[in-house]
Formats: C-alpha cells, structure tokens, sequence
C-alpha cells in the first residue's frame, strides 16, 4: 500500500484547524420560567407567544396552534432560555412528549418554532403534526416561494407558501429545508383557517422534529422581499443555536444544523425500502418479503474500480440483477457501497420454515442483513469518499495527507485527519461545505485536478472533482441504525461567524482591536472581549467605510465603535489568514484569557478567603464576585485543591453567583 498526498484547490475560502484539546462537559442548557411579552422581528413585525406556544401577530390574527394526531397541544411547563429570545413549552399532546420551542428572530425575518415529538416505547409510531393558522385569507391562489399558485402541496423545488390575508398583510409560511424527508400537505377552511399535515414517524425510544418559519409584511410582497425572507429562513445561523440533540432529529430539513453540515448518507431503508430485522430479509417487487438468514460461500464484485473480494460478513446488503433494471450493487457495514457486476458461489437464503432457496446474483432482487451482526467499526485515519455515480469507498488517510482547498481568503492545505465532512453545497451551486473536526465550517472548492488515495478493497485511486459528492471521516458515519450526529454549534475555543454561514475557529492575532468613536481611539486586545459584533443595519456601507462594532467584554462593560482595520489577522491551527472586516459578523472568546498579572492578584485574592480576618475575606469575595467569569477557572482550580473548609465555602458561593450572571 503506498500512501499518497492529496492536494486539491480553487478560488473561494479557508480553513482553520485548531490542535486537539481536552473538552470540558457539554453544558446544560439554562432556562428560566417564561414572561409573555410582546416581541418584535427582524421586519418590524410585533408578535405575542400564548401558553401553548401558538403565535399571535399583528393584524392577522393566531398563526401555528400545534395538533398531534388531532389532540391539542397542552403545555404543563413553560420555559425561556436566559437570554429572553427563546421559549420552551414541555408538555402533552394525547399520550405524545411534546416540546415546543418559538424564537422570535429580531435580526432576521420572523419566527421560528421547533416541535419535537418523543417516543417512549418500544416500537416505531406513525404520527400526524398539525399546524392550524386562522387568518382571514384573501381568495387569491397561494403562492409558494418560487412564485407558483398552488392549492394543496408544494412541488419539489417549493420550500413555502405566501398567504394574502384581508387586512392587507402577508403571511410568508417556511416548511420544508433541502433533502427533507417528510413534507407536508394543506388545506383551506372557509377562507379563514388553514391547516398543514406532517405524517412523521418517529423512532422506538427515540425522537423527530420539525422545524417552521413564519413571517408577516404589510401588503403583497414583491418577488425581492419574498425572495428575501425565505432566504433568511435558510440562512444557518436562523437554527444555529438551538441544540444539537434537536437540529439532528429534523425530518423536514436536513439543513437546519447546518447548510452541508455532516454529510447524511442514504440508509438501506431509503435506498432500498427496506430495514433490517432481528432475521435477514429476502424481497421481491414491493410486496413479497420473507424472513430467514442469507448464506454465501464466495463473493465479489467487479466495479469501474476493479475487482474486489468481499467476506460475506462484511455485507449489509445487495441488490441484484432484479433490481430496478439490473442495478446490482453492495452494501457494507462499514458504509460503503459498490455497484458492478456481483459473483457469488453457494448463495442460497433459508428460511424461517427451514426451506432454502438457491439464489443468482443475475436474478437477485434483494437481500438485507440483520442488525444484530455487529459492524465492523473503521481504523482510525479512514475517510468514505462518496461520488456522483452513488458509490462510496473507504479510503486511508495517510500521515501529512492534506486536502488542498480555495476559499475567499486563499488555497489552504488541510490534514485530511481534520476533515470531518464535505459534501456539495446543494443543487446548481458549485462547491462544497466543509467541517473539520475543530468546529470550522466553511464554503470551497478543489484546487488540483485529481485526488489519489488508497482505497481499502482496491488500492491507489484517482478521483477528479466533479466525481466527489461528499467525504465523510469514519467517526462521522451513521452506525448500527443510529441517528448521524449533528455538528454541535457550542465551540469552546475562539471562534468567527462571517457573512454566508462560514464558522471560522481562530483567534483575531493583533496586540489590539482599535475603536473610533467620538474623535478618540480605543484600542482592545481581542482575548478581552467576550464577543464582537458586528452592528451594522441596512445595507452594505461603500467599500472604505467603517464597519460599526460592538464588543462585549469579559471583565464587564461595553465598547461601541468603528473599526479602524478594514483586514483582520485570524490565527487558526492551521496557520493565518485575513478576514476582510466586512465580511465580520461576530467573534467569540467562549473562555476568558486571563494575562498573567490579573491571573496572579486572583491568586492572591483567593489566599485572602482563607485569612484569619473577617474583613479580608469579606473584601476577597467581593473583588473576586466583581471579576466575575474572569475568576471563574482559577475558582475552579481552588475548589479542587483547597482543604480550607471556609475556603471552600466561599468558592462554591462565588462560582454559584458566577453561573447564574
């Protein structure tokens, strides 16, 4: 086996690669009991959230009342996130755990609502979701967001629907995300009530969610402003922030965590409609299916790669010459998938009544293994490269291999051991979404003509870029029937949002961030400043203006300016790159760097908790209290060391007050 360098590149953006660290626990997420107030969108539009979730919006009326199998949602806590912009309604539909989650958006257009339906028994259910509107409608067509009147389904290409109501207000519905796998139908009601049906199922002990946007503008929007608001609705950082637990169990989008997050690989049950059982499944056509084991004593494959010999207990699948026109093909445990020309000795399939029937590949239709055999799992440094024909192969990935890649910020080379996925943008676009293990998700393309590498059954193998569909890093698979995971948006290291959904994991490298304000200069340094937002609204200023910015930072207070540098150094793990200013939404310190002279007089000030003199300890916790979650780690460190009984106490006190700011 040789190993190969890969190399691949064009013009259009770059990638960051911090080195590994130790990760602390993934943090609860904090809630507090809900205030109903009245609350206002990225338009201008006024909404109020009633106790079962259900919106109300000005001038048109209540938009979303949630229906499970016809029962009305009935919500028994109710809950918002600490910041005030999210609420979270647990409770009961019928015998159905709901959650219900509304977030009124006032950067971007409208509001999003989440619900997600959990199954506590041991067997997959069916379920009908119900969204009911009363709005007093016009009676002209609806509209999907294409532009296209439509009555009771939307066509393929359709993600929504405009609704003209009688108070000259548009209602603009978003339903469904790219490659969603359940979507809805509608219906009308005497002019005023508008229902849409998700038939979802939802997995034994497991869970499915929906995702929706609603937004509302005064009269019939122009295609502009409709075009506007459903790509707001589609925007990555409108589902960003919910947690990854729910973005990966959407069923009507799978772009919600991310648009071309971890690639989603077909299942055998999409592929080939069927699911694996405690037995092997034989079937033929749509309806004969028996159940028994599969036998093989040989078998191989002849593909455009070559031919490759497969031990049968490698197999999860096959498809044979009956199938759908003579697709033969294999499916692994590992996730690859093969189609070619199948060779097999000794294949027979016995049943459960004991008969046994010998099989040709030629007259196969097909064959699904049981879930029980375990799969095998992947070595380490392994990648599935999946490519436009469908085929997938694992390929090594060999020590100081790099994957050279374009971005707006230059040709970077990323140690294919970072990448996590990459996957195409969508339909039409050209490009990929790459995440690598850091966090980082950006938009490329290749940069070299071909990518050699050593596949597992086959050896060196070259690839041009138009045959990549998507690559996947073994630890990124779907095993065993288990839900992909989904990328988690809370990064712990610093990190960049820019404009189009780009994630950068780095840190701003100058000594200063520099602020003009009235006539003054105010220099920042970067690990300062908790987050850095970008403040501009309305539209893009002429290049050469300044970008206003305002930074939060950690040792409490505000800074509001404009920036002075129109190109900021980032310092990834990968090496450094400029980010034009203006491309800056914001930048994150998840965890304050603390310099060395305020680490030593926290030290002090911890010592001091511990001292003999009331006062003194008084005044310690009040200064260590004022620092806030700039103490947060040393206080830590204390907790775990200290055997003072007082000062114990004191800690435990000051990280309680830190946690609940």
């Amino acid at each position: 086996m040789r190993a190969s360098h890969v190399t691949w590149a064009l013009p259009t953006l770059a990638l960051l690669a911090l080195p590994a660290a130790a990760q602390p626990k993934k943090k609860q997420e904090k809630l507090v009991p809900a205030r109903f107030t009245t609350h206002t969108d990225g338009l201008g539009s006024s909404w109020n959230v009633d106790s079962r979730g259900s919106l109300q919006v000005s001038r048109v009326g209540q938009v979303h009342q949630l229906q499970v199998n016809g029962i009305t949602f009935n919500s028994q806590q109710r809950m918002m996130t600490t910041d005030g912009r999210e609420y979270v309604f647990d409770g009961k539909s019928g015998s159905y755990d709901v959650q219900r989650r509304v977030r009124i958006h006032d950067k971007l257009s409208g509001v999003r609502v989440v619900d997600t339906i959990s199954n506590p028994g041991n067997q997959p259910l069916s379920v009908t979701v119900t969204l009911i509107s009363r709005v007093n409608m016009l009676p002209n067509p609806m509209v999907s967001d294409q532009g296209t009147p439509i009555s009771s389904s939307l066509g393929k290409k359709d993600s929504g629907l405009v609704v003209q109501t009688s108070s000259q207000v548009s209602v603009l519905f978003g339903l469904v995300g790219r490659g969603a796998k359940v979507r809805p139908t509608f219906s009308k009601r005497h002019n005023y009530e508008l229902r849409f049906d998700y038939r979802v199922k939802v997995p034994a002990k497991g869970k499915a969610a929906l995702v929706y946007a609603v937004a509302s503008v005064n009269g019939n929007p122009t295609a502009k402003q409709r075009d506007q608001i459903f790509k707001d609705f589609r925007k990555a950082k409108f589902t960003r922030d919910l947690p990854g637990e729910i973005r990966k169990r959407f069923v009507n989008s799978r772009s919600g965590a991310f648009p071309g997050g971890a690639t989603t690989l077909a299942s055998l049950e999409e592929e080939l409609g069927l699911s694996g059982t405690s037995l092997d499944v034989l079937a033929f056509g749509a309806e004969t299916r028996v159940r028994g084991t599969a036998h093989c004593k040989t078998l191989a494959i002849e593909s455009r790669y070559g031919k490759a010999e497969v031990p049968f207990e490698l197999v999860a699948a096959m498809a044979g010459g009956a199938y759908k026109g003579g697709a033969a093909r294999l499916h692994f445990k590992d996730g690859q998938k093969l189609s070619g020309k199948l060779l097999a000795e000794g294949l027979r399939f016995e049943m459960t009544t004991g008969l046994s029937v010998d099989l040709h590949p030629d007259r196969l239709d097909r064959i699904v293994i049981r879930k029980s055999r375990e799969a095998p799992l992947a070595p380490p440094g392994r990648l599935l490269v999946e490519t436009q024909a469908g085929d997938r192969l694992m390929v090594k990935s060999p020590p100081g291999a790099t994957l050279g890649l374009a971005t707006r910020w230059g040709v970077r080379k990323v140690p294919l051991e970072r990448v996590k996925s990459l996957s195409r943008i969508g339909e039409g676009q050209p490009g990929f979404w790459v995440t690598l293990t850091d966090k980082s998700r950006f938009r490329a393309f290749f940069s070299a003509e071909s990518l050699e590498l050593e596949a597992e059954l086959f050896g060196p193998v070259r690839f041009t870029p138009s045959q990549v569909r998507a690559i996947v890093s073994a630890d990124a698979l779907r095993r065993r029937g288990e839900e992909e995971p989904a990328a988690d948006e809370e990064l712990l290291q610093p990190y960049l949002t820019l404009v189009g959904g780009d994630i950068i994991a780095g840190q701003i490298d100058l000594p200063a961030v520099e602020f003009a304000g009235t006539g003054e200069v105010l220099p920042v340094p970067p690990a300062q400043m908790r987050q850095l937002t970008n403040t501009l609204e309305g539209e893009k200023p002429e290049f050469g203006q300044g970008i206003p910015f305002k930074a939060e930072l950690w040792g409490g207070g505000e800074v509001a300016g404009v920036l002075r540098q129109a190109l900021l150094p980032v310092q990834t793990g990968d090496g450094r790159i400029w980010i034009p200013t203006r491309e800056l939404l914001a930048a994150h310190v998840p965890t304050p760097q603390i310099p060395p002279a305020l680490r030593q007089r926290i030290a002090g000030l911890i010592r001091d908790l511990g001292d003999t003199r009331w006062e003194k300890r008084e005044a310690a916790s009040r200064e260590l209290r004022s620092l806030g979650a700039l103490a947060r780690l040393p206080l830590e460190e204390a907790r775990s060391q200290t055997k003072d009984p007082e000062v114990e106490r004191r800690v435990k006190e000051l990280l309680a007050s830190i946690e609940d700011e």
